[in-house]
């Protein structure tokens, strides 16, 4: 007879795969943290070797170049490495142009910026009903140093206190301990700097060896697909490093052209600067349009300063998204906004500012190694931003055609 033991069976059976789900979630969650952890413990070791990495790509079809023209590897190798440091040095010297052309004008900037504070001081007593007392207060509370400059410990010390001060050497171990730690901070800077461009000349000096060491990882029977994905990878996430570059240099010229129109100081400073922070998604947008706006206002604060800011990264935003980008970077590694966020949130709580920089061309070559392997191209097609909106183009979608064409 049947007495309803038949599906004991089936029970044990989805047990079984509710086990190994939950087995597999918990090992892919721990072992994410410990992965996380480690590039962070790790970070001092892998971010010049990330950096070096992604820069090699981007110098192997010069080194390539080269030995067309009868160079050996080792020389082209250094000629390469050569190149990419003096043009680093060429973007280096130029911002510190900038820079030093920025704080010789600080006090001018420091008495353009008084009656902005002064207006917005009035306009907060004007909303929250505050006396300039009480405002000055909650200031205090709320930050150590006063609008002055000085501490609330400072204000209240006694004349005779004073005196002592400032009768005190001008030299203390404080400032000396600062500078001492920017002298530490320069070297390990440099040192890292060289580090990087040694990691390059041998990634290019040892190309071909680190290729046929990652196709041993492979049976005979898959080296050869295995070796197309390569090379498909590092030429396409190359000509994507260049791409940005390219994109860059574009927006700076867009940036520091548009606001030196308007009469913004600073105006090439700020351009490169915000061409730079474009690497960031989103969030270098923001900061390079906060910086405008600050400057605008320090440059006198005209209604058309502002609206000049406006339309100049209007402008550019409609180009870099819908002619810049598409031209000279293409849409082979292009990540969906929520991967994005995603990734630069990421890359920035691992390994900080340079995590932000290199974590989107990271991802970009990781969606184009999926896109060319089948069981991995689910993966890359969700990464990826194909087929959102199938309504057809817009508006700007097609301005932007009618202006390429």
């Amino acid at each position: 007879m049947y007495f309803g033991l038949a599906p004991e069976p089936i029970n044990i059976e989805m047990n079984r795969k509710s086990f190994k789900i939950l087995l597999a979630f918990t090992v892919l969650v721990v072992g994410l943290y410990f992965l996380v952890n480690g590039l962070i413990e790790a970070s001092g070791f892998l971010k010049p070797v990330f950096l070096a990495v992604l820069l090699a790509m981007v110098l192997i079809p010069l080194s390539q170049k080269m030995e067309t023209w009868g160079l050996n590897r080792a020389l082209s190798s250094i000629s390469s490495v050569v190149i990419s440091m003096l043009a680093l040095a060429v973007i280096l010297g130029l911002l510190a142009v900038q820079v030093n052309k920025m704080s010789s004008n600080w006090p001018d900037i420091k008495e353009n910026l008084k009656p902005q504070i002064e207006r917005f001081t009035e306009a907060v007593q004007n909303t929250m009903g505050l006396t300039e007392k009480e405002l000055d207060a909650l200031v205090e509370k709320n930050m150590p140093f006063s609008i002055a400059g000085k501490s609330a410990s400072d204000q209240s010390a006694s004349p005779e206190k004073k005196k002592k001060e400032s009768s005190m050497p001008d030299v203390s171990s404080q400032t000396v301990g600062t500078a001492g730690s920017a002298v530490l901070n320069i070297f390990s800077f440099m040192g890292t700097f060289f580090l990087v461009f040694i990691y390059i000349f041998f990634i290019l000096f040892y190309r071909r060896k680190i290729k046929k060491s990652i196709l041993r990882f492979f049976s005979k029977d898959k080296r050869e697909e295995a070796q197309r994905v390569l090379s498909q990878s590092v030429k396409l996430s190359g000509q994507y490093l260049i791409g940005r570059m390219i994109l860059i240099f574009f927006l700076a010229i867009i940036y520091s052209v548009g606001l030196f129109s308007f009469g913004i100081k600073n105006a090439i400073f700020i351009g490169i600067f915000s061409s730079v922070l474009s690497i960031i998604p989103y969030v270098g947008n923001i900061i390079g349009f906060v910086l405008a706006t600050i400057m605008a206002t320090v440059s006198g604060g005209e209604l058309w300063m502002y609206l000049g800011v406006v339309i100049t990264f209007t402008v550019a935003q409609f180009a870099e998204s819908y002619i810049l980008q598409p031209y000279v970077v293409g849409d082979k590694v292009d990540l969906n906004p929520i991967v994005t966020i995603l990734v630069v949130v990421i890359g920035g709580s691992v390994w900080g500012i340079m995590g932000m920089i290199i974590s989107i061309p990271i991802f970009g070559i990781c969606k184009i190694i999926f896109d060319h392997i089948p069981a991995m191209e689910p993966l890359g097609y969700a990464l990826g931003g194909e087929d959102v909106g199938d309504d057809g183009p817009g508006f700007f979608e097609k301005l932007a055609d009618k202006i390429k064409s």
